[in-house]
């Protein structure tokens, strides 16, 4: 497979969006529960960037997971889960799925001691060739 991911026309922001932990009482936070994108993606090739506020003294390296899941021919409706790519906070992370299904859907699963992330996610729009 070859693709040209140097060039900007060939990516396109799919999805952005900033999440709050909920205060339960006083200080105490409640982690940030897992986030489902809102809509079945297709595209295999993704670049995902995952960002909060690092504590002062603080080393943060994670930035959670993000969970494909796919849908099967049973008499569930449930997705089914499939894979999970970690992610590195602060960077850019260069995600190519399997070509498993037609459309999957995303979550995020941040880490519990976060109290915001951003997230975005943008899918790559150029040629896909395979090289045989």
């Amino acid at each position: 497979m070859t693709l040209d991911l140097t060039n900007t026309s060939n990516w396109e922001e799919l999805f952005s969006t900033t999440l709050t932990a909920a205060v339960a009482t006083g200080e105490l936070t409640l982690p940030i529960p897992e986030t489902m994108i809102p809509f079945p993606l297709s595209s295999r090739v993704l670049a995902v960037s995952v960002s909060t506020t690092v504590l002062p003294g603080s080393n943060w390296r994670f930035g959670g997971y993000l969970k494909q899941s796919i849908q099967l021919g049973l008499p569930t409706s449930v997705n089914a889960y499939f894979s999970s790519r970690r992610l590195i906070l602060n960077q850019v992370k260069l995600i190519v799925f399997s070509n498993i299904a037609t459309s999957y859907t995303l979550s995020f699963i941040p880490p519990r001691w976060f109290k915001t992330a951003t997230i975005t996610i943008w899918k790559y729009t150029g040629a896909d060739i395979v090289n045989l």
